[in-house]
């Protein structure tokens, strides 16, 4: 299983790995709308690299926005503009 606790989902189980019965720790007093959104289960080694790969392409996308508007690149302050 593979946990993240930035959420969406917050846990990745490969399918036949566990059982309902090895995740009713972590599903207890969710509802099951709630347990659809953040447990998901994958079938192959494909699926698992589209689902984290897909996480972090949103979050390299997001940090660029916000360095973009920080007037901010990957490597800290753009130089002042000579005059």
């Amino acid at each position: 299983m593979i946990v993240t606790p930035q959420g969406g989902p917050s846990y990745i189980v490969p399918r036949g790995n566990h059982t309902a019965e090895n995740l009713r720790a972590i599903t207890h007093g969710m509802s099951e709308a709630d347990q659809r959104q953040d447990i998901v289960a994958v079938n192959s080694g494909e699926e698992l690299q589209a689902l984290l790969t897909g996480r972090l392409q949103s979050f390299l996308d997001w940090c660029e926005r916000a360095f973009t508007r920080l007037g901010l690149n990957s490597s800290g302050p753009e130089p002042s503009p000579s005059a």
